[in-house]
Formats: structure tokens, C-alpha cells, sequence
């Protein structure tokens, strides 16, 4: 059964979710929960306005550590396989800009080893603000998943 994006949103890994663009899909949000935390403050966000500052390089939050991502990526890929579900896609999204993550790297890093392991040839996406392209390790990370959804807007 698909979930709706209110259910998911505190959730590591959430779904499978129905999307246009992304099929049959499980989403991972890589933020901290309950919190969106985004380089931008955008009119039109689903999830309203930034609340965490971003003065320094990383705001003071509990972002979930890279084993945790991982940990509840390979649980919902385990039940998907279980329930016989198709997953299209797993896609770094959540309420916010996910490049953010301290680890970010990291997680794609492991994010694509556990993929490998459990679910070989489902694409890894990202779903970016292009906010962070400027970091060396976003960019590093960024070319080694399948899919870069990046936006960018000009005021």
C-alpha cells in the first residue's frame, strides 16, 4: 500500500510512493526529523517556511547518522521484496534541501553499497536545490548517483 506525504515525513525511509516522475519509488530523508532544514525559504514549499539558521557550515540539529540511513533503507527494500513490490527508484527527498547533510557523501556512498547488496539496478536519485553544488563533497557525491534532479531558480 502506498503512503500519502503527510505520513511519511518523519520517517528515514518512507513509502513505496505512486510519483510521475519517479514510478513506484521509495523516498529517504536524510534530514532531521520533524524539521525541515533548507538553504532557501521558498513561498511555494509544501513543508513552509525554514525554521534553522544557517550561519555556520552545519546547523545544530540531530541530523541520523549514515548506519541509520542505511539500516531503514534496507528495511524498506526488504519488505517492498517481500510484498512483491516494484520499486522503481530510491530518491534522497525530504522535507528540505538533503545535500545538507554533513555526511553526505557518505550516505550515497553507503546508500549505493546496500543497494548493490539487496537491490541491484534500482536506480539511486537526488532531488536538490543546486544550493550546494559549490562543496566538493556534494559534487563528488552527486556524480556518483544514477539521477540528479536539480532545480534552479533565479529571483
Amino acid at each position: 500500500m502506498t503512503q500519502t506525504a503527510r505520513a511519511f515525513r518523519r520517517d528515514i525511509a518512507y513509502g513505496p510512493i505512486r510519483s510521475a516522475q519517479f514510478g513506484f519509488a521509495i523516498g529517504v530523508n536524510i534530514l532531521p526529523a520533524g524539521l525541515k532544514v533548507c538553504s532557501f525559504n521558498c513561498p511555494s514549499c509544501q513543508y513552509g517556511w525554514t525554521r534553522v539558521e544557517l550561519g555556520g557550515t552545519e546547523p545544530a540539529v540531530s541530523w541520523p547518522p549514515p548506519a541509520g540511513v542505511v539500516a531503514a533503507v534496507a528495511r524498506a527494500l526488504d519488505e517492498a521484496q517481500k510484498k512483491g513490490d516494484a520499486i522503481s527508484r530510491l530518491v534522497l527527498a525530504g522535507p528540505g534541501e538533503p545535500t545538507l547533510h554533513p555526511r553526505f557523501e557518505d550516505i550515497v556512498s553507503e546508500l549505493l553499497s546496500v543497494r548493490h547488496e539487496i537491490a541491484r539496478g534500482i536506480p539511486l536519485a537526488v532531488v536538490s536545490n543546486s544550493s550546494t553544488l559549490d562543496r566538493a563533497a556534494v559534487s563528488r557525491a552527486l556524480r556518483q548517483v544514477d539521477g540528479r534532479y536539480m532545480q534552479f531558480d533565479a529571483g
